[in-house]
């Protein structure tokens, strides 16, 4: 997360790590890994790196990694990523910082991973510029932004729009709306990428039973607060008719809805 109006709380960013990342996060950052040219002595900046997910895969398996950093704007995605790593010995630094004014030198590292945070960020030429800076001449870029919502997503919007607005339904697919290919491919084109290969992710969303599941989700998101002030019996309607339309989708308790994200890899 990077744009002002999506600053999390700390209670937020313990739902993000507890839902989100476990959901979904964590296997995307696992596939990006798997499918990116990671050198075992890279120098790698996860770029909005939210509670650090893609830092610590990356450690995980990449042990000789010259160096990992993990910067955001929210200090409490922040304070939760250190704190995930403070028990035992890390090599992941943790960094609150703007994206568009990284405190670092030019040429500072080989690889830039930027997992679902590109769409937030309000000036994206500026931004990727600021990333092109910090990399090495032949350093690469990783970037992942949703092809679109899923069906969970879907469900959610159409729940919302039924029972509260349709302003708080479209805004509620906001982080799935940044997914013009070549408009993507064209910005980083023009931040001075070049190579630019785009592929295709998917990755199967866990999700548990949803009278548990859906709030979660939706405390997520950054209508949460508009939504959560409807009352619970308005959570209790969104939360049934997502139950039902999520039915083909049905594992146990559960669900498994499947997700898919581009996946843009380029050089400097």
């Amino acid at each position: 997360m990077s744009h002002e109006t999506f600053h999390l709380s700390a209670e937020a960013a313990d739902v993000y790590e507890t839902q989100k990342v476990v959901a979904i996060f964590r296997p995307l950052a696992q596939a990006t890994v798997d499918q990116t040219n990671v050198d075992p002595h890279d120098r790698v900046i996860d770029v909005a790196c939210g509670t650090g997910i893609v830092s610590r895969v990356l450690e995980e398996k990449y042990p000789s990694l010259a160096r990992i950093v993990g910067v955001d704007l929210n200090q409490s995605m922040i304070e939760k990523a250190r704190s995930l790593t403070s028990s035992g010995p890390t090599r992941i630094e943790w960094l609150q910082t703007d994206a568009l004014d990284m405190p670092f030198e030019d040429h500072s590292f080989s690889l830039a991973i930027c997992q679902q945070g590109l769409q937030y960020f309000p000036e994206k030429e500026r931004t990727l510029a600021e990333i092109r800076r910090v990399l090495e001449p032949g350093g690469r870029i990783a970037i992942t932004v949703w092809s679109g919502a899923s069906p969970l997503f879907l469900a959610i919007a159409a729940a919302l729009e039924t029972f509260i607005d349709r302003e708080i339904a479209e805004r509620s697919l906001t982080p799935f709306t940044f997914n013009d290919q070549p408009h993507i491919e064209s910005l980083v084109s023009g931040a001075g990428f070049h190579d630019i290969s785009i592929s295709r992710i998917s990755v199967d969303r866990i999700v548990g039973p949803a009278a548990l599941s859906i709030p979660r989700e939706i405390a997520g998101n950054p209508i949460a607060a508009e939504v959560a002030a409807e009352g619970p019996a308005v959570m209790s309607r969104i939360v049934e008719s997502v139950n039902e339309k999520l039915a083909e989708f049905r594992d146990g308790e559960g669900f498994i809805v499947p997700q898919e994200s581009y996946l843009f890899i380029a050089t400097v």
